[in-house]
């Protein structure tokens, strides 16, 4: 890869959908700045949308236990979990329905974020720019696969 940032765009369906009309008509200028990822969420959908030959699509996959309620336990045991529970318990909206979307989001999100960092750019020394668009089960991903300023 060049020395162009990266800019991996998380999406729910795009390039696996008739919509997205936008992404398709800014990838190529955005091509001329960065190294572009494509990351779907959608795994059963064929790409119905062209993309130019140096932007990489990858899939989301799919995890192994996907409904399970016992992959989701872990998560009851970290801080970011506990910390938005927090938030929504400030707001005064913890409710049962909420803790239990919470845990969902919060167990997607890491799982995403760890195959974020499994990527060959994340690995690279060059910047990595995430964007999501709209808000998905995957929302906090970006966040939990930060990288640590090297000192």
């Amino acid at each position: 890869m060049s020395s162009k940032p990266c800019l991996t765009l998380i999406t729910q369906h795009y390039p696996c959908s008739t919509s997205g009309d936008f992404l398709e008509d800014a990838i190529p200028c955005l091509n001329e700045s960065f190294n572009i990822r494509i990351i779907s969420l959608d795994t059963v959908n064929d790409q119905t949308r062209g993309l130019p030959k140096n932007v990489v699509f990858t899939r989301m996959p799919e995890p192994s236990a996907a409904g399970s309620l016992f992959s989701r336990i872990p998560e009851l045991f970290t801080r970011f979990f506990w910390s938005q529970a927090k938030v929504c318990k400030k707001k005064n909206c913890l409710s049962a329905k909420t803790f239990l979307r919470l845990l969902n989001v919060c167990s997607k999100s890491r799982y995403l974020a760890r195959h974020l960092k499994s990527l060959d750019e994340y690995k690279n020394p060059e910047p990595l720019i995430y964007y999501s668009f709209l808000s998905n089960d995957y929302i906090f991903a970006p966040l939990l696969a930060k990288r640590s300023a090297k000192k």
